[in-house]
């Protein structure tokens, strides 16, 4: 009978903690004390969501509510995400025509809605909606406020917007709580790896965590810019803070993939390790000292820092640690990449010295300032069905892609 209660005891314990909800508010620091977006992917579910700096994540284990959930002073919607169909209320102060939109993340307005509504609280039901987020936007002649809201239902109907009238009840004037704020719902269980992107103007910092606590998450923003304008994520893995994308600044002996503008986008440019190096000699100091093409205040990497990269993810599994989880890589990779250090490596192939570019897809291969002979140099490479990540060498003049480290 003890091992029974026991055992009850565990399994309660065990739903309590499943069950919590989480609360994530986001502050900046560095160049910019706020945030103006958040990007928010759910590695280990594969799901995204996009929140203003000023929202508030609500982790949550069964999504939905039911009752309204306050999304500002005066607009609320619930439940939210929407299932079937939901209620979007607002208070007026007099009697006014309001117009109602909603649109969808691309901006293009899917139903729209005017009516006259009366002063107290006012309801509109909305209906119809596929899965993904929505903005809905309630203007009149003397104000204007948005909010957005998730549809997790499989309705393929048309959006559709019904008035319900309105019920004589005002807020509190003077009460009114003009520093609430957006609150969104994401799914999470116990566990899982989320990784945030955030946006302050063109510096973009990115973050992975595994939240066991409502927390406010501060994103350092640190300069990143090439001489050609180009902004490039940070994210600080360690001691070290890395590019979280592949160099993309069109130098020297540099291409795009099959010579195609589009790769360099998605990829990013490969270089031989003479363009890279830009002069400099050989280094495997740790920093190397070595700014190369790199942006001002960053480096390239030495063999000795990216050693000390792999070994503080894990030598073991240091490949899925680091590679994104973005489908640019082979379809069979998806059992070998976390990106749980929000490195974010994409295979951008490479170029051998007769033009010939290959491995796109397959392999992402990345210069260090440590050279190994007078015609080799050191190279890290992850491949797309593989956890871990190789030490190689190769030939200067092949093109390969380039990652950059802060001073």
């Amino acid at each position: 009978m003890k091992n029974i209660a026991f055992l009850l005891i565990t399994l309660l314990a065990t739903i309590s903690v499943h069950a919590q909800d989480f609360q994530i508010s986001f502050t900046g620091s560095g160049l910019s004390g706020t945030v103006d977006s958040v990007q928010v992917k759910n590695l280990t579910q594969d799901t995204n969501i996009t929140l203003l700096g000023s929202d508030i994540l609500n982790l949550v284990q069964v999504l939905g509510t039911d009752k309204p959930q306050s999304l500002n002073s005066e607009l609320s919607i619930y439940p939210n995400p929407v299932k079937e169909t939901s209620v979007i209320e607002f208070y007026s102060t007099q009697n006014e025509d309001v117009n109602l939109e909603i649109y969808d993340v691309l901006g293009r307005t899917l139903v729209s809605q005017t009516g006259n509504v009366r002063p107290g609280k006012n309801s509109f039901e909305i209906s119809g909606f596929s899965s993904g987020n929505y903005i809905a936007t309630i203007a009149t002649n003397t104000w204007q406020e948005s909010l957005r809201f998730v549809s997790v239902g499989g309705n393929n109907q048309k959006p559709l917007i019904l008035q319900k009238g309105a019920v004589a009840v005002l807020p509190k004037s003077t009460e009114l709580d003009n520093t609430t704020n957006n609150v969104v719902q994401m799914q999470y269980n116990t566990g899982e790896i989320l990784l945030f992107r955030a946006y302050a103007n063109d510096n973009i910092r990115l973050i992975t965590l595994v939240p066991t606590q409502s927390q406010t998450v501060d994103f350092e923003f640190v300069s990143c810019q090439d001489t050609a304008g180009i902004h490039y994520p940070v994210v600080t893995i360690g001691n070290q803070n890395w590019m979280a994308a592949n160099l993309n600044y069109a130098t020297g002996n540099s291409w795009c993939y099959d010579n195609d503008p589009a790769n360099c986008d998605t990829y990013g440019r490969l270089y031989d390790w003479q363009t890279v190096m830009n002069g400099s000699a050989s280094s495997n100091n740790n920093p190397s000292g070595v700014q190369g093409i790199c942006p001002p205040g960053w480096h390239v990497p030495s063999d000795a820092e990216w050693t000390q990269l792999v070994n503080h993810v894990g030598v073991n599994e240091a490949g899925a640690k680091l590679k994104s989880t973005s489908s640019l890589w082979n379809a069979s990779d998806i059992v070998a990449a976390t990106n749980s250090s929000g490195f974010s490596s994409i295979p951008g192939g490479l170029r051998n010295v007769d033009g010939f570019f290959t491995s796109l897809g397959s392999h992402g291969i990345w210069w260090s300032s440590t050279e190994s002979s007078a015609i080799r140099a050191w190279n890290y490479l992850m491949y797309y069905s593989s956890v871990s990540v190789f030490r190689n060498k190769n030939f200067k003049t092949n093109g390969l892609s380039c990652r950059c480290i802060l001073d």
